[in-house]
């Protein structure tokens, strides 16, 4: 994970190094008629878009990883060792995070602290519940 943001900001640092100087420059001494939006939206784009691009991105993949990881484990005992293991909770615990508006340190601290058997469970009871409700065709599903 923190590889793959080395290179991220490698190459933001690299683009910011030679794209956008190369665009400015190009742009006050030989532009055309034709490459004139072309020179001034890319550097900004560069500048302003990279990283909410990136970080899209990023996270897709690692919650792509995680799933994947998830689906070639068999046992409770397993996906446990993994998850503690290998940081693959980094992608659910921004998730988590995100979806109830804390801070991400303290969700890590959380899960840490509880067993990966109670949180499995509460997820599958959560699923149960939700299922019944819209059996029943209660719009009350279990939040």
């Amino acid at each position: 994970m923190i590889k793959q943001k080395l290179w991220l900001l490698v190459i933001y640092i690299l683009g910011c190094l030679t794209l956008v100087p190369w665009c400015v420059w190009t742009l006050f001494t030989a532009a055309t008629k034709d490459n004139i939006a072309l020179l001034i939206v890319l550097p900004l784009a560069w500048v302003i878009s990279y990283w909410p691009m990136m970080g899209s991105l990023v996270a897709a993949w690692n919650i792509h990883r995680f799933m994947k990881k998830l689906d070639d484990l068999k046992t409770t005992d397993d996906i446990r060792r993994e998850f503690l293991a290998h940081g693959l909770d980094d992608a659910v615990i921004d998730m988590i995070a995100h979806e109830n508006k804390l801070p991400a340190w303290l969700v890590r601290k959380v899960i840490r602290k509880l067993p990966l058997e109670a949180l499995l469970q509460k997820a599958v009871e959560k699923d149960l519940a939700n299922k019944q409700a819209r059996l029943s065709g209660n719009s009350n599903a279990v939040r």
